[in-house]
């Protein structure tokens, strides 16, 4: 059986945009929001990787606190829940930006020098 290709779907930033934020107008508001389609093989990680990528996230999301929470604090606990965690990685081999249902990139892949190609889609 060959790899199995999936699709993730992110959600970048979003916000309310007043008219007033236009120099052109007439205007009415909007909301603003971009999204990203990655499509790609997975690769599944090993339970060390899992437990080690695990450990990274929060230390990164924590990072910010006066006090922030580490995985070491539990780590008995955090290793005994950890099999449980499906972890891989993904290099996309194609992925469109944009906003939903709107114009946006398309990446169509990479090129043995690692150069991305793309089209504008309108």
């Amino acid at each position: 059986m060959g790899e199995r290709s999936v699709t993730i779907v992110v959600q970048g930033p979003n916000g309310y945009l007043s008219p007033i934020d236009y120099r052109a107008g007439p205007s009415v508001p909007t909301w603003n929001l971009v999204v990203a389609h990655l499509h790609g093989a997975p690769q599944v990680l090993g339970p060390e990787e899992t437990y080690a990528t695990l450990s990274a996230t929060v230390d990164h999301c924590e990072s910010g606190r006066p006090e922030p929470f580490r995985m070491n604090m539990v780590e008995e606990c955090a290793r005994g829940i950890a099999p449980a965690v499906t972890g891989f990685r993904l290099v996309p081999t194609r992925w469109w930006a944009g906003p939903p249902g709107g114009c946006g990139i398309e990446v169509l892949g990479t090129p043995p020098g690692g150069c991305w190609t793309h089209r504008q889609q309108i």
